[in-house]
């Protein structure tokens, strides 16, 4: 994105004039990143914690403008953000208290089209002529997406809702907690939470095993009060700390 900056810096206007008299200031996304989701509704919700963990100086939503407009296109939400107070009063963001930067949310699909149409479209490399076909065809692989996208979401919905199901049916407090009926107890525990990837429930079940916690009746505070064995288990055993949350288990 930092090759991105440097271009926006030596744009023109439409009359030939510097776009940016002072670039370094008034450019807002020299920091910048992107969070990649798979589904929809996860944009959302990481939406709210950009909004609840950060002053939100400008929000534009690309999806929101098309439907506006009545066109498929770019679909993204767009923040530009800066630190608030409490934490620009801390020593660690000292250097980076009067920092604006951008951050940039979209689905896996919204990415993938984004990336492939701005490099064929900043390539320069379509002639004159064809440039209304190319606009058709991008037009049309963007509405594909959005119905991919709905499609993701209404998946991830009935599974989540049969996962539910299936956990309130079949589980007893003896059942042995694994990978597999994990994901589906944790959803009937949290409806508005959104699945997790396979792997993060493998490590969560490793990191219960090595809390002695191997059961359903070891998880819950219905559940009748552990043994002194398991008190005792729980109390002094160290987890290894190992896979995709080790680094921020470790760091926090």
């Amino acid at each position: 994105m930092w090759s991105h900056s440097l271009a926006k810096a030596g744009s023109n206007n439409t009359d030939g004039t510097a776009k940016y008299s002072d670039p370094m200031n008034q450019i807002k996304d020299q920091v910048a990143l992107r969070v990649i989701t798979y589904l929809p509704e996860t944009v959302e919700a990481t939406c709210d914690l950009i909004r609840a963990n950060f002053r939100v100086l400008e929000e534009i939503d690309k999806a929101a403008e098309n439907e506006l407009h009545g066109v498929f296109g770019y679909a993204s939400r767009h923040f530009i953000l800066e630190l608030h107070a409490e934490r620009k009063a801390m020593l660690e963001y000292e250097n980076s208290s009067t920092l604006e930067f951008e951050v940039q949310v979209r689905t896996t699909l919204q990415h993938a089209w984004a990336e492939f149409e701005h490099d064929v479209r900043y390539k320069g490399d379509i002639p004159e002529g064809l440039r209304g076909k190319f606009n058709r065809r991008f037009a049309l692989a963007v509405g594909l997406i959005e119905l991919a996208d709905s499609q993701f979401s209404a998946i991830n919905s009935e599974l989540e809702r049969l996962g539910a199901r299936e956990s309130a049916k079949s589980r007893t407090p003896t059942t042995q907690i694994s990978p597999e009926t994990l994901a589906p107890w944790l959803l009937s525990r949290y409806p508005n939470a959104q699945r997790s990837r396979a792997e993060h429930y493998v490590w969560m079940h490793t990191l219960l095993e090595q809390l002695g916690m191997t059961t359903f009746e070891d998880s819950g505070p219905e559940s009748p009060a552990p043994s002194t064995a398991r008190r005792s288990r729980r109390r002094w055993a160290t987890p290894t700390l190992s896979g995709p949350f080790a680094a921020s288990m470790t760091t926090s």
